[in-house]
């Protein structure tokens, strides 16, 4: 099908036979079935994804410092970046050797064990729990140090340790403190330098949060500024020309067996569909995790205990991306599935080099007023490191753990992909219902002026009020924008700066916009500001948005201000 489609856009399109030496290049091809440690990257596409491999993190080095803290299972190893100490060793119970371990390798109808540290630790059932899927089998038989020090948000969630000490089975008779993954850089050795205010979450890996002053300073939320959430080691920077992406097929039924790829080179892509420019807002599906846990703090969700449960509302961004857009391309590849008659059962699923994957009905990446591209600039400028160099998912509308950076793999699936970020995690849901994956960003108005803990102006006396609304997923237009200041009714029209609002290829608003009120202070009142806002179809922002697990919170966005004291009473 792959074949067919590439021949009718060469058919159709002047001055483009490259693409048959691509083709006879890089003919259609099964993949191997192997397990992800027998799999070299390099056959998974992409020229740049075999210098990006497991490999990297693999290296350690003896401990740097001396290992304190008590005996509590939470205690860390002492070094530059928290690592798990782990459960202590247990009287009385059995040793086994490396060698032992390793039979245990979940093949054969053989345990599935591993080692963390001098642990031993038997996932056999685990591993049908596991939140990152079948990745524990990467150190089937072995030691999980290695793949935690990419993957190192498992150093930063209690529920870690707790799993360790109840699968534990043993101690390791031949290991040494000498080998600790403690961090000499490591997988984490070439991360890009951050300049600007961003307000750091975690260091490894980097993430952040714009800072208030930043996400305020303009339109567009400037490169350096704009926030990060990374999952893992960030990939060494790539160019158009030095880039390949896999696009393919899995699928099971209506004809489509197997699976097979084939690699295009990405400045062959934007030679042959023409790039468009696109204003949207990219935000973390966990923006707001913190006043989520206000609003409900006995529901269930995975912030609680990490740093992420500080996330405030910053981690957003309003940027210009330009790059083809997918539905072009995957029409141009895949005409017989995207022109078929069962389009809601297929997904598209997005890989980035760092080994993070997700997908999205394909329906909504190919509907054209969803301006869905491969971005490969960023406010004009190549996109950052960061930020996906040399190309990412812009799905516009969808939350953000679908915009996969650094994409190297595209993939049609008859299914929703069972990668962990679309089986395990952000998933949407009040607690003890069937959750489902997070898909489009809700409505959002948030006060960025003036900054929390500012002073509040005496009764009867005006505060000047600015921040950002934007639709979400719907892409309609924001109408209406109020604030107030303490709790009562009395709300006041904000005035609406459309005229910012650029003109580019967009189909329908998804960026934000900007506006400002001047808000009276009511006598007696409470010192905080909030807004809400309402768009085209009377949708509005709720005061205090449902469970959804600690996710996509849009209730009224709270500014707490410090009470000025009147200066006859202070002296």
């Amino acid at each position: 099908e792959m074949f067919r489609g590439a021949q009718q856009l060469v058919g159709a399109t002047a001055g483009v036979s490259a693409l048959y030496a691509v083709f006879n290049t890089h003919p259609t091809r099964r993949i191997p079935a192997c397990t992800p440690l027998a799999r070299p990257d390099s056959q998974v596409g992409g020229a740049r994804r075999g210098i990006w491999s497991m490999a990297t993190c693999e290296a350690v080095s003896p401990p740097q410092q001396a290992m304190q803290g008590g005996g509590s299972k939470y205690a860390r190893i002492n070094c530059d970046l928290p690592r798990w100490r782990g459960p202590e060793r247990r009287a009385g119970e059995p040793a086994f050797t490396k060698a032992e371990v390793a039979t245990r390798d979940g093949t054969a109808g053989n345990a599935l064990w591993v080692t963390y540290r001098d642990g031993v630790y038997d996932v056999t059932e685990f591993q049908r729990e596991h939140p990152g899927g079948n990745f524990i089998e990467q150190a089937a038989g072995g030691p999980v140090d290695a793949m935690w020090q990419k993957w190192a948000f498992h150093h930063l969630s209690p529920k870690v340790v707790d799993e360790l000490e109840r699968h534990r089975v043993g101690a390791l008779s031949d290991w040494s403190a000498d080998e600790d993954c403690l961090d000499d850089g490591g997988a984490y050795a070439d991360e890009p330098t951050h300049r600007g205010s961003q307000r750091p979450l975690l260091h490894q890996p980097w993430t952040s949060e714009t800072s208030v002053a930043a996400l305020g300073s303009g339109y567009l939320t400037p490169n350096h500024e704009f926030f990060v959430r990374n999952h893992a080691p960030v990939p060494p920077a790539g160019t158009l020309s030095d880039h390949e992406i896999s696009f393919g097929i899995d699928a099971t039924q209506g004809g489509h067996d197997g699976a097979s790829e084939i690699d295009l080179p990405l400045e062959l892509l934007c030679g042959l569909f023409t790039p468009i420019t696109v204003t949207s807002v990219v935000q973390c599906t966990g923006n707001r995790a913190k006043d989520s846990i206000v609003a409900h703090p006995t529901e269930p969700n995975g912030f609680v205990g990490t740093p992420l449960e500080n996330i405030e509302a910053g981690m957003l961004g309003n940027a210009q991306w330009t790059g083809p857009r997918l539905a072009d391309i995957l029409t141009a590849l895949f005409p017989t599935v995207v022109r078929g008659s069962n389009l809601e059962r297929w997904h598209v699923e997005f890989e980035g080099i760092d080994g993070y994957s997700a997908s999205v009905p394909l329906a909504r990446v190919l509907a054209r007023e969803n301006d869905c591209i491969l971005a490969t600039h960023m406010n004009g400028e190549p996109i950052p490191r960061d930020h996906g160099s040399p190309v990412r998912a812009l799905l516009p509308g969808v939350v953000g753990a679908r915009n996969v950076k650094w994409v190297c793999r595209v993939r049609l699936l008859d299914h929703e992909s069972t990668s962990p970020w679309n089986a395990k995690y952000y998933k949407i849901g009040a607690s003890g219902t069937v959750k489902a994956s997070a898909e489009q960003l809700v409505m959002q108005a948030l006060v960025l002026s003036p900054a929390a803990a500012s002073p509040c102006p005496p009764d009867g006396e005006s505060l000047d009020v600015s921040g950002v609304a934007y639709s979400g997923g719907s892409g309609n237009r924001i109408v209406s924008v109020q604030a107030r200041i303490g709790d009562g009714d009395t709300w006041v029209d904000a005035v609406l700066h459309e005229d910012e609002v650029l003109r580019d290829d967009s189909s329908r608003g998804h960026g934000w916009v900007r506006w400002s009120a001047s808000v009276p202070v009511p006598p007696g009142t409470s010192p905080k500001i909030s807004c809400r806002a309402v768009d085209e179809h009377g949708e509005s922002t709720p005061a205090v948005s449902g469970e959804r697990g600690g996710y996509l919170y849009n209730g009224y966005h709270t500014i707490l201000l410090e009470q000025e004291t009147d200066p006859s009473v202070a002296s």
